[in-house]
């Protein structure tokens, strides 16, 4: 514990409610897929139809004193487990305010650091055991906190350089990530 500098401290804090505000709302999209999975085993499905659109959601508030210097291994981890937690607990409340009772959610993450015109951002991918996919981007710009949720329940991974999730990364962060 003591590893840990209080600024670092103050990032995890922070991005804490960003996690649990988007963990939130990838809980309702688990919701609104089951309703939706069940729908279709009780209908024929169109051949060839195109995936569902990424939904993107964008989130900020202040830094309060957090640098992107403070984001490093240990830090990513910690925010990795945050959402994996975070995102289980959201399923797991809202298949119980639906009826649900199936399996809870398996998710499988993993983790980055990747740049987008000089800002540091840190990129959690999750895929669930539904066929969902999820990827969280977060990085600080000046004073500001930023995070980008971009989700999908499809067996399609949610590109990050190109597509819906990038043009979000574009107007957050200013640039793509990989400078294209």
């Amino acid at each position: 514990m003591n590893n840990f500098s209080w600024k670092q401290w103050l990032l995890l804090l922070l991005a804490i409610p960003v996690v649990q505000q988007l963990a939130s709302f990838v809980g309702g999209s688990f919701g609104h897929y089951m309703n939706q999975r069940e729908a279709m085993t009780q209908t024929p499905t169109i051949p060839n139809a195109s995936p569902p659109p990424i939904r993107v959601v964008f989130s900020s508030q202040d830094a309060e004193g957090a640098t992107p210097k403070q984001m490093d291994i240990a830090f990513l981890r910690r925010l990795e487990e945050h959402t994996v937690t975070s995102i289980k607990e959201k399923v797991r409340k809202n298949h119980a305010a639906q009826g649900y009772s199936g399996p809870d959610l398996d998710l499988q993450a993993e983790s980055v650091f990747v740049e987008a015109g000089g800002n540091k951002l840190a990129v959690v991918r999750l895929r669930g055991s539904d066929n969902s996919f999820s990827v969280f981007l977060l990085g600080i710009v000046g004073n500001e906190l930023r995070k980008i949720a971009c989700t999908r329940t499809h067996p399609d991974p949610i590109p990050i350089t190109s597509g819906t999730c990038s043009e979000k990364v574009k107007e957050v962060f200013g640039a793509r990530i990989g400078g294209q």
